[in-house]
C-alpha cells in the first residue's frame, strides 16, 4: 500500500488503534477451574482462559474484521468473495489460538506457568479481573469516555498514573498492540499489491515496510497514552495497594514469563496469519490481472504451447520440487503480463513430466480447502526461506497438479 491505493491510510490506521487499546485491555473469564490441571497442554489451556487470552484474541479478530469491511472498496468486483474467504481462513480465532498455545508450549517452564495461574485465581487476581472484564465491556464505554473528558480539568493522582504506565510496561500492552497493527496492516499491504493496476509497478515488499514503518511508528506513542489511561480507568475502583500488588505480580519471574510469552505466540500467530492471507490474494490476483492482460497478445497460445514444451523438456530429467523450485525462478524473473501468464503452464508441464508421480503429492492439500491452503503456503515458503509471490504460485500449481486441475490454461491462485 504505496502508491496509488497501496498505502495505509494514517486516519484508518489511528482509529484501528483505539480498537486495538481496547481489544488489549484484557477481558477475563468469570468462572474458576474446579480442579487443578495436570499436564502442562491444560495449563496452558487455563492460563489462556483464565488471563483473558481468549478474550483478547476474540475482540482483536473483531477489531479487524470491521476494517476489512472498510476495506472492502479496495477489492471490489468478481474476487471479493475470493478474498473473503480467505480473509476468513487466515485470521481464524481456533487457528491463532491454536499457535499461541504451540509457542507456549514449546517454551513451557511448569513451575512459572503454575505459579501464574495460582495467582490469576487468587482472590486479588480475581477482583482485579473482575475490573479489568467490566473496563473493556461495551457497559464501559460511556464511563470510560467521561473519565477521560474530566482528565482535561482534574489529572489523576500521580501515584496511580506512573502506576499505570508501569502496568503497560510490565506487560508489554502498547509494544504487543503495535506489533498486531503491524502485521494485519502488512497483511493487508500484500493483499492490496496483488490487485495494482498493471503488473510490474507494484511496490516491493522491502517498500512496503519501510512505508508502514514511516506511518505507524509514530502510533506507538498514542497507544502507550491509551494503554495508561485504560489501565488508570480499570483501577481506579482498586485501592493502591491493590495497583501495586498487580504490578507485583506483572514483574514477578511468572508474571514476565507468562506476558513474554503470549505475546510472543500472539505476535507469531499474527504474522503468520497476515503473510498467509497477503501473499495468498496477492497470488491470485496477479494471476486473473496477468492472464487478463496476456490474452490481449495475439501470440499467446503459441507462446504457452512452446512453454508447455520447455516444461515437459526439463520435467523429465527431474523430481517435482526441483519444478517448484525452477516454477518459482520463472517467476521472480518476470517482467510482464504475458511472462506471469506463462508460469502456471511451465509448472503443469514440468509436474507432468517429472519423476516421482502421485508420491509428490503427499501432505499437499486440496487447493478448494482454503483454510488448509493459506497456511500450508505459507508454512511451506517459510521453510524455503522465500516466503514470496513466486512461491506461493509454484505451491498452487502443485496443488492444481495433485488434484488432477487443468492448470496448463487460466490463473492459479
Amino acid at each position: 500500500m504505496l502508491s496509488h491505493r497501496h498505502h495505509t491510510r494514517p486516519g484508518r490506521a489511528r482509529s484501528l488503534v483505539v480498537l486495538l487499546a481496547t481489544a488489549m485491555g484484557v477481558a477475563f473469564g468469570s468462572h474458576g477451574w474446579a480442579a487443578q490441571p495436570t499436564a502442562k497442554a491444560e495449563v496452558v489451556e487455563a492460563l489462556l482462559e483464565q488471563s483473558g487470552t481468549d478474550a483478547v484474541i476474540h475482540a482483536f479478530l473483531a477489531n479487524v474484521e470491521q476494517e476489512m469491511e472498510v476495506r472492502a472498496p479496495d477489492f471490489a468486483g468478481d474476487e471479493a468473495a475470493y478474498v473473503n474467504h480467505a480473509f476468513g481462513a487466515a485470521f481464524d480465532e481456533a487457528a491463532m489460538r491454536a499457535r499461541v498455545a504451540e509457542t507456549m508450549l514449546a517454551r513451557y517452564d511448569d513451575a512459572l506457568a503454575r505459579e501464574a495461574l495460582a495467582w490469576f485465581e487468587s482472590p486479588t487476581g480475581t477482583k482485579i479481573r473482575k475490573e479489568e472484564s467490566w473496563a473493556q465491556s461495551p457497559e464501559a464505554a460511556t464511563p470510560m469516555l467521561e473519565y477521560i473528558a474530566a482528565l482535561e480539568t482534574d489529572p489523576m493522582n500521580p501515584d496511580r498514573l506512573a502506576i499505570a504506565a508501569e502496568i503497560d510496561r510490565a506487560r508489554g500492552s502498547a509494544a504487543l498492540s503495535h506489533a498486531l497493527l503491524v502485521a494485519f496492516m502488512r497483511g493487508l499491504s500484500l493483499a492490496t499489491v496483488g490487485g495494482a493496476e498493471g503488473l510490474g509497478n507494484q511496490p516491493s515488499e522491502a517498500e512496503i515496510d519501510a512505508s508502514l514503518s514511516e506511518q505507524l511508528e509514530p502510533l506507538k506513542t498514542t497507544l502507550a497514552e491509551q494503554m495508561i489511561v485504560f489501565y488508570a480507568f480499570m483501577g481506579r475502583n482498586l485501592s493502591l495497594t491493590e495497583n501495586k500488588a498487580y504490578l507485583e505480580q506483572l514483574r514477578s519471574d511468572s508474571g514476565q514469563w507468562f506476558y513474554r510469552e503470549m505475546s510472543s505466540g500472539l505476535g507469531e500467530a499474527m504474522a503468520r496469519a497476515g503473510r498467509a492471507f497477503g501473499v495468498h490474494v496477492a497470488t491470485r490476483l496477479e494471476a486473473v490481472q496477468a492472464e487478463r492482460e496476456a490474452m490481449q497478445s495475439q501470440s499467446i497460445e503459441a507462446d504457452r504451447a512452446t512453454t508447455t514444451s520447455e516444461a515437459r523438456a526439463f520435467g523429465a530429467g527431474h523430481r517435482a520440487p526441483a519444478c517448484i523450485d525452477e516454477t518459482a525462478v520463472r517467476r521472480r524473473a518476470c517482467a510482464d503480463a504475458v511472462c506471469v501468464a506463462l508460469v502456471p503452464a511451465f509448472a503443469a508441464g514440468c509436474f507432468a513430466a517429472a519423476a516421482g508421480g502421485a508420491g509428490e503429492c503427499r501432505d499437499v492439500p486440496d487447493p478448494l480447502d482454503t483454510a488448509e491452503t493459506v497456511f500450508w503456503r505459507v508454512d511451506t515458503c517459510g521453510e524455503r526461506d522465500r516466503n514470496d509471490v513466486a512461491c506461493h504460485v509454484a505451491l498452487a500449481a502443485l496443488q492444481d497438479y495433485c488434484a488432477g486441475a487443468p492448470a496448463a490454461s487460466g490463473p492459479q491462485g
